[in-house]
């Protein structure tokens, strides 16, 4: 009797263990620095995401797509986009550039309310890029983490999307920051 019980006691321990480990591994993902061949810039992601997808639009800019899907319902996705006709250093127009182009993806991801664009965002590195955030849920309830940025000849449109906000801060800072312009 003194062993089994300590056999259920040590199975237990191992499963609780174990248990604890995967659960970790969720929110202690790595991620890794990428270049966006033919694009011109990189982001971080998560290892093993799939390679990006070349589409062209309308104007013939090129735009670059990923989606990483963990096992733990986020979604961690690029959209880069190659302007075939650049727009210059105006402020005002790179952030209507982004606004515009977020409400596009927004109509494609079915989003069903938003917190409203966040604009004035910059990189300190470079001086030239601006950026624009904003948060966003589906008609499904999944809440959407976005960032996005541009420099008048590329945009970089990151999104975390899942159940709820990542619980990894840093990992969620450096993707949706890791956007740049190489």
């Amino acid at each position: 009797m003194k062993i089994r019980c300590v056999n259920l006691f040590f199975i237990s321990a191992i499963l609780v263990f174990t248990t604890n480990i995967f659960s970790q591994n969720s929110t202690e993902l790595k991620l890794e620095k990428v270049f966006v061949k033919g694009c011109g810039c990189s982001v971080y992601l998560p290892p093993y995401t799939p390679p990006f997808d070349l589409a062209y639009s309308e104007d013939s800019s090129q735009i670059y797509t990923t989606e990483y899907s963990g096992d733990d319902n986020y979604y961690f996705g690029v959209i880069a986009v190659k302007l075939a006709e650049p727009i210059g250093d105006n402020v005002q127009e790179k952030e209507l550039l982004i606004t515009r182009y977020l409400d596009f993806i927004k109509t494609l991801f079915e989003i069903h309310s938003s917190t409203g664009y966040v604009k004035g965002q910059t990189l300190d590195s470079k001086p030239n890029v601006v950026g624009v955030i904003d948060s966003w849920q589906d008609k499904q309830g999944y809440k959407y983490s976005v960032q996005s940025w541009t420099d008048g000849n590329k945009i970089g449109v990151l999104y975390i999307a899942g159940p709820g906000e990542y619980p990894n801060q840093s990992v969620r800072d450096l993707f949706l920051n890791g956007f740049d312009f190489d």
